[in-house]
This record gives structure tokens, C-alpha cells and sequence, in this order.
């Protein structure tokens, strides 16, 4: 279910008057039927300030995950500005690391913001490798075990990149299996070690360039890097 505020003040100015109380009604209501629920509050520059109060509406709730989205810059979060600045985010991972509670929090979208970025990536490699896992992406595998279907049938890899770019076919007239087989090709054939600066980073196996939508929403390429990431950042600012 998804909330992007604490209270009605907050939440219904994002997602509509009356909003904030029919999601209460729905998350008891799939309690009470044995439905497990999780929560998601995408962050924006306007309820960056009230995670915490969040964190303790999750408790009341007795909700057991609790998922902080950082808004994309896509769609109509693009068209009205809203982007929400490393310095907001990195506010947010404070204020979260200081909260006690047996919520599960979940960050997505948040790791390039991290003070500790390259500390925290060789914590997770050493994570993966006790774990056995390999090919480990931070991109969702958009393309490769997954894809989306539009509501007049038209598939895409991703639900960030759904233009006549990244068309694959339609599901109510084409064989799905030869979909899959013979496309998503923008994906599978990204390779992070053709990408510069990311084929010369530590992590970029862990990494792999980042989002590819992101990418191509700033570059115009999805073979180009995250323009999240602090050391694409630096780069642009030095050749501006």
C-alpha cells in the first residue's frame, strides 16, 4: 500500500483529499482477512521531513516492512520538479539509521546519496559472496527475468522506459515466447565495462553503470552511466 505521509495533512496534498484514511480502512481491512501488507512512502522534497513519524505510524499499524522510495525523475514527477537533492537524502538515511524499531525498512534509490558508499559496497560484496550469489545487479532485471506489459498489450523491459524506444512487440498479437527469446536486446546488452567511468570503478560489478532509464532519461543512451552516481556528478560539473 502506498503513503506518502504520516498523517492526512501530509499524504493528501501528494495523492488527493480523503486519501490517507481509505488506505487506513484498506491495510486493516487486509489484516483482518490474513492479507500481509508492506507500506511504501516515495520521498519528495515536501515529506522528506516526516520518515520517522512514519516509521511509528508503520508500528501502530503493525505493518512489518516499511519501503523509502527516492521519487525518479520521470513522468509527471519530472514535469513538476520534483527531484529530491543528495542533501535531503542523505538527511533521510540519517534519520532513519537513528530509529529503533522492529519495522523492517527497506531504501531504494537511496545508495548513491550514502557518506559511505564504497564502505557499504564492500560490506555487501563480502555479503553476496558468503551468500553464494552471483550476477548480482542493483538495476531491478529489467529485460532478463522480467518485463512489463502496457494496458493496450504493448512489452517493455521497464516501466521507466515505456516509448517506442524500447518497444518489443504486443502481447495480444505476438508470440510472447518469441519476445522474450529474441528481444530486450537495450538490456541484455548493456555492459558496464564498456561504460565509462564505470569499467575503471571498484564496484562497478555490484553496480553495473546503475539505471539504465535514468541513464537514458539524462543521456539520451542507456550505454551511458547512472547520472546519480558521485562520480558521473563530478565529471559533468567539471566540464560544464
Amino acid at each position: 500500500m502506498s503513503l506518502d505521509g504520516p498523517n492526512p495533512a501530509v499524504n493528501d496534498v501528494i495523492r488527493g483529499f480523503g486519501s490517507f484514511n481509505k488506505a487506513i480502512r484498506a491495510i486493516n481491512v487486509f489484516k483482518e482477512v490474513g492479507i500481509a501488507v508492506s507500506l511504501s512512502y516515495t520521498v519528495i522534497p515536501d515529506n522528506a521531513y516526516y520518515v520517522t513519524d512514519m516509521v511509528k505510524l508503520t508500528e501502530r499499524l503493525g505493518v512489518p516492512v516499511l519501503t523509502f522510495i527516492r521519487v525518479q525523475e520521470f513522468g509527471r514527477a519530472r514535469e513538476n520538479g520534483l527531484s529530491l537533492s543528495d542533501e535531503l537524502a542523505r538527511m533521510v538515511i540519517n534519520d532513519l539509521m537513528r530509529i529503533r524499531t522492529n519495522v523492517k525498512l527497506v531504501l531504494n534509490g537511496f545508495r548513491f546519496s550514502l557518506s559511505d558508499l564504497y564502505e557499504v559496497y564492500g560490506k555487501s560484496r563480502e555479503r553476496l559472496n558468503a551468500l553464494k550469489i552471483i550476477n548480482y545487479s542493483t538495476c531491478p532485471p529489467a529485460g532478463r527475468s522480467r518485463f512489463v506489459i502496457d494496458p493496450d498489450g504493448s512489452v517493455y523491459g521497464c516501466e521507466l522506459l515505456m516509448s517506442k524506444e524500447f518497444y518489443e512487440g504486443n502481447a495480444l498479437r505476438d508470440d510472447l515466447r518469441a519476445i522474450w527469446r529474441d528481444g530486450f536486446r537495450s538490456f541484455r546488452d548493456r555492459r558496464y565495462v564498456e561504460i565509462k567511468p564505470c569499467s575503471t570503478c571498484p564496484m562497478a560489478d555490484l553496480c553495473n553503470a546503475g539505471c539504465p532509464a535514468r541513464a537514458f532519461t539524462a543521456f539520451g543512451s542507456v550505454n551511458l552511466p547512472d547520472p546519480y552516481c558521485p562520480i558521473v556528478k563530478e565529471l559533468i560539473n567539471k566540464y560544464r
